[in-house]
């Protein structure tokens, strides 16, 4: 009988890593539409003020995927347990802020403007989340009673940002 040479994981190690794959695949997908809009590959709709198509349900999504991975990334800590894709979350997280930064406002419409192009100052808090992410990420691997929970608060902030990037009219 030969040995794998791969660690044998538990049950409850798997279940994990099953719990935060739904956010890590929820914020991915939104963060993929962001940047086909931002791609003007999904563009406005006919009037100022209409989203395109599905832009809500998608940015719904992605910012129930944060919401979600915060809670996750704690009870995944608390449990004791241990999944690698708990250190995608913060990364994901600013890479979905940062994104939809460059998107258009609907607000605007023909005009195309990008909520980066609209002078809102955000790029100072952005470059902030920017290190808070690497820090939480390296704290996830590296101090994990620590890292989940500051990564946490990291996620719950992108969706905060995210929901006030649109602020402003």
């Amino acid at each position: 009988m030969t040995s794998s040479p791969l660690p044998r994981r538990s049950v409850a190690g798997w279940l994990a890593d099953l719990a935060v794959l739904l956010p890590v695949l929820l914020i991915a997908l939104c963060i993929v539409y962001q940047v086909l809009f931002a791609l003007e590959v999904v563009t406005l709709g006919e009037l100022p003020g209409e989203n395109p198509p599905s832009y809500d349900a998608f940015l719904l999504a992605g910012l129930l995927g944060m919401i979600l991975g915060a809670v996750v990334s704690v009870t995944v800590a608390l449990s004791g347990q241990k999944s690698w894709l708990v250190l995608l979350l913060p990364a994901l997280a600013i890479v979905f802020v940062i994104a939809r930064h460059f998107t258009f406002d609907s607000y605007y419409g023909d005009d195309m403007v990008r909520f980066s192009e609209r002078g809102t100052g955000l790029w100072g808090w952005i470059a902030f989340l920017a290190v808070w992410a690497v820090v939480a990420t390296w704290l996830t691997k590296y101090v994990p009673s620590l890292g989940p929970p500051i990564a946490s608060t990291l996620l719950l902030a992108c969706a905060m940002t995210a929901v006030l990037q649109q602020a402003g009219h």
